[in-house]
Order: structure tokens, then C-alpha cells, then sequence
């Protein structure tokens, strides 16, 4: 199984509350546990539960570039503590923009992130993550880790991103992207869908025609 459907108290923005990597998937404490299995069957790697800064909304909170995460400096010290008992290597940045996972899209490559950023921050991203760091805005929207969701190797942008845009985005983070979007028409993409190499989770309110271009866009279907 490579896909499934759900949501988290009623809503289908399941990117908020999910951060996965190729070794493992971060799980806000308030997604329910009856959806363990289903997790883990699609990302097949272990789950670990946690809040940061006391709030389940790690994908905003939390960014990762599929191997390594980083995380805002408010993050508690008990919330530290399962991050090194789990063996999972992250970097604390400090900065204004704590949203990390709206303001920060990475891959193994580079990473594109928004120009608002400190100097002093821009320096730690780049010692967490490979590669160059790029200030950016996509469409002019300086939220950069909102409207990509990818897996390493291909991914989906939001649908108002122009087309020399999207090429720059491809070629400094390596990845083939194809447009759409999640949740009946929502445009911030990640949001809606989380994604490792192994499969994807996407909200349940995503309609047909936006689970077969997800379906392609993360490279399972022709």
C-alpha cells in the first residue's frame, strides 16, 4: 500500500500534523492512534509521536529535507528529549519565522527558503542542510514549504506557480514537479499531503481527479 486517505479531527489537512522522512514519520499526539497502522504501512518506517512547542502541528512547525529535520528554537526540552531518545539528529534554528515547515522547502540537493529570514538563520539551515540555500518566493508567496510536497525525486506545486518558476524550483532542489492541488482545490499543497519515497498520505477530502494527479505527480503512475 503506497496511499491513503485521512483525517485529523474532522479535517483533511493531515500535512499540518505529519513530518516524514526516509527513516522514520514525526505524528502529532492528537492524530489518533486507530491510524498507527495505516502510517506506518504507507511510509513503512517507524512512527514517533511528539508535539513541538507543546502543539501537534509539526508540519508547520517542523522542516525536513527527507533525512535530516530542523526545528524552531521554542521547541521544549521535554519535546528535545524524545527527539534524542528516538536517535534522531536535529538542528535548532533561531529565528522569528518558528513556522519552519511553512518557510522552508529542502531536499538533498538545496534547499529554497523565505527571504525574510536572518542572516544568522540562513547560516544554520545551511549547515543542517546540503547544498545551497536560496532565498525565494513562489508566485511571490514567501512561504515556500507551504506549496511543495515532495519524496526526493518528484513532487506536486500548487497550480498558480508560473511555469519558469517551477523550472527554477525543480533545478535547485532536483526534484520533477507536476502541478495541483489537495483538499478540493487548496492550494497549499503540503497541507494536505505527506510524502516519503515509500508512499504518500493525503486528506480525505481531496477529490478524484486530485488523487490521480498525485498519484502521478509522486511518480506511481504514468
Amino acid at each position: 500500500m503506497h496511499v491513503a486517505q485521512m483525517n485529523v479531527r474532522g479535517t483533511g489537512l493531515v500535512g499540518l500534523y505529519m513530518v516524514a522522512t526516509e527513516s522514520y514519520v514525526l505524528v502529532g499526539r492528537e492524530v489518533p492512534e486507530s491510524w498507527d497502522k495505516t502510517i506506518e504501512e504507507v511510509f513503512k518506517v517507524p512512527i514517533i509521536r511528539i508535539t513541538v512547542a507543546g502543539t501537534s502541528l509539526l508540519g508547520t512547525f517542523v522542516a525536513t529535507n527527507g533525512v535530516e529535520i530542523i526545528v524552531p528554537s521554542i521547541i521544549f526540552e521535554r519535546e528535545e528529549d524524545v527527539l534524542k531518545e528516538a536517535g534522531i539528529k536535529y538542528t535548532k534554528i533561531k529565528t522569528d519565522l518558528t513556522c519552519l515547515g511553512n518557510n522552508v522547502v529542502a531536499s538533498e540537493k538545496g534547499s529554497l527558503i523565505n527571504p525574510d529570514f536572518e542572516d544568522s538563520a540562513v547560516e544554520e539551515i545551511g549547515k543542517a542542510f546540503p547544498g545551497e540555500v536560496k532565498k525565494f518566493k513562489i508566485s511571490e508567496n514567501p512561504t515556500v514549504g507551504s506549496f511543495v510536497v515532495h519524496n526526493g525525486k518528484f513532487g506536486l506545486i500548487t497550480p498558480d506557480v508560473s511555469n519558469e518558476n517551477a523550472k527554477i524550483v525543480e533545478m535547485h532542489l532536483g526534484i520533477q514537479l507536476t502541478s495541483g492541488t489537495v483538499e478540493m482545490g487548496v492550494s497549499q499543497v503540503r497541507s494536505g499531503l505527506v510524502a516519503n519515497k515509500n508512499g504518500y498520505i493525503i486528506g480525505n477530502h481531496s477529490g478524484g481527479p486530485e488523487l490521480v494527479n498525485a498519484d502521478r505527480a509522486l511518480g506511481y503512475s504514468e
